[in-house]
């Protein structure tokens, strides 16, 4: 929006253009996550991105590339759905969200006192955030209990699956 407003004939740029560059965006953004985590580029760019991203989503920083592209995928292919588009995206939020904490409640749930190593073991800051208030005020086993029941909420929130329609879901792909 800020180049736009610098430019005089951008304000008239097709919407369809600029969906095209927010799919390309997040493909932008897959490249630099995949080369800062995976290959464990620790300089410039890639070391401000990889502490960033191992910072905030721990040892399943290797899946953002994947969902990046994913989101990329869908904003790209489907640009007349932005609706479900954000249906899909806050779906996936609370999967990550659940994935997170449930890593860390299973390395033990370490704090931000026990080190950077330790957190980014387990599920990071959004694991700590996800999963430590819950096992302060009960245990870990309610707080994975919980974390599981938020994945299977956002499980039904991608696939638009109202729960009323999981066991005739369910029965036909038995069937299938």
């Amino acid at each position: 929006g800020a180049v736009r407003a610098l430019g005089r004939g951008a304000k008239d740029l097709d919407p369809a253009h600029r969906r095209d560059g927010l799919g390309l965006l997040f493909i932008a953004l897959a490249i630099l996550v995949a080369f800062s985590v995976w290959w464990n580029v620790t300089t410039g760019l890639g070391g401000i991105v990889g502490t960033l991203v191992t910072g905030a989503l721990g040892s399943l920083d290797v899946v953002l590339p994947f969902l990046l592209l994913g989101l990329a995928w869908r904003v790209l292919r489907k640009p007349d759905e932005s609706a479900a588009t954000g249906r899909v995206t806050i779906g996936w939020g609370a999967l990550v969200l659940a994935a997170c904490g449930l890593m860390h409640v299973l390395k033990g749930t370490p704090v931000p006192a026990d080190g950077s190593a330790a957190m980014q073991a387990g599920g990071g800051w959004i694991g700590w955030l996800a999963s430590a208030p819950v096992v302060a005020a009960t245990h870990p086993v309610v707080a994975g209990l919980l974390l599981v029941l938020l994945a299977a909420c956002g499980d039904l929130v991608v696939t638009a699956t109202p729960i009323a329609a999981v066991p005739a879901r369910a029965l036909a792909l038995r069937d299938r």
